[in-house]
């Protein structure tokens, strides 16, 4: 039988039910919840490979006493999660989850003890930098980055800051993994972009001509104060004072 005329049991007998292999995509938690219901025999799910349903479906589905089977599923949800509710679900199955994080800030989506996982590295979460942190660091972006295939939206990001030229230098490499990056129209790099006393005018000119590329071509950069900026051959001179004739 298949799962739409399986949902039609009444009662509660001691059927044996096997999920078919026809119904192993497009099936949702909220179908088998109600056919596992309907039996007092646990129900084999083993050929279901993805299913949908919103966060409490789901949930109750692979709680369930009543159904075996399940641990590898791709899961969809319909509606926003928590991290902490994610972080369950990432717990349940080693397949794709696909969910909108909803209104975390970058300090929870990468808090110390309880951060967003993706423990199969493969999880597409739908996430949005929120207004609250439209100033937020190259290495936090990284970092979110690498828990969803989904590109990160950075609508409400105005402005960034880097300690190390590398943070700087990899969200670049990856920009294509990020959507709405051109509002960043300002860049802090802090620490002499990870030098010990200085900041070469080089690489600094290579990753300002980057950002005004690729992001916004009216970013501006500021260094701390008291960096020493240092330029070690007649082309980075010439083109310093290039830039420093044209503003």
């Amino acid at each position: 039988s298949t799962v739409d005329s399986l949902v039609t049991l009444t009662g509660t007998n001691a059927y044996t039910i096997v999920i078919n292999e026809v119904d192993a995509t497009g099936s949702t938690a909220s179908e088998l919840n109600t056919i596992i219901e309907a039996t007092s025999v646990n129900v084999d799910a083993s050929a279901i490979t993805d299913i949908s349903g919103n966060y409490i479906e789901i949930s109750d589905l692979y709680t369930s006493d009543g159904v075996f089977g399940l641990g590898n599923e791709a899961i969809t949800i319909q509606d926003e999660l928590t991290v902490a509710q994610a972080n369950i679900l990432d717990d349940l199955t080693t397949g794709v989850i696909e969910a909108t994080i909803g209104s975390a800030r970058v300090s929870e989506l990468l808090d110390d003890s309880t951060p967003l996982l993706d423990a199969n590295g493969n999880n597409a979460y739908t996430i949005s930098i929120s207004a609250d942190d439209a100033a937020v660091s190259a290495s936090d972006l990284n970092a979110i980055n690498a828990i969803t295939s989904i590109a990160v939206n950075l609508a409400n990001v105005t402005s960034i800051t880097a300690s190390d030229f590398n943070d700087l230098t990899t969200l670049n490499t990856n920009r294509g993994e990020f959507s709405n990056i051109t509002g960043i129209t300002a860049i802090t790099v802090t620490d002499n972009g990870g030098g010990a006393e200085s900041v070469d005018y080089g690489t600094l000119e290579t990753i300002i001509d980057n950002y005004q590329t690729n992001f916004n071509s009216s970013a501006v950069f500021s260094l701390q104060s008291g960096d020493t900026i240092v330029i070690d051959s007649s082309s980075e001179l010439s083109a310093f004072l290039a830039d420093v004739a044209s503003g």
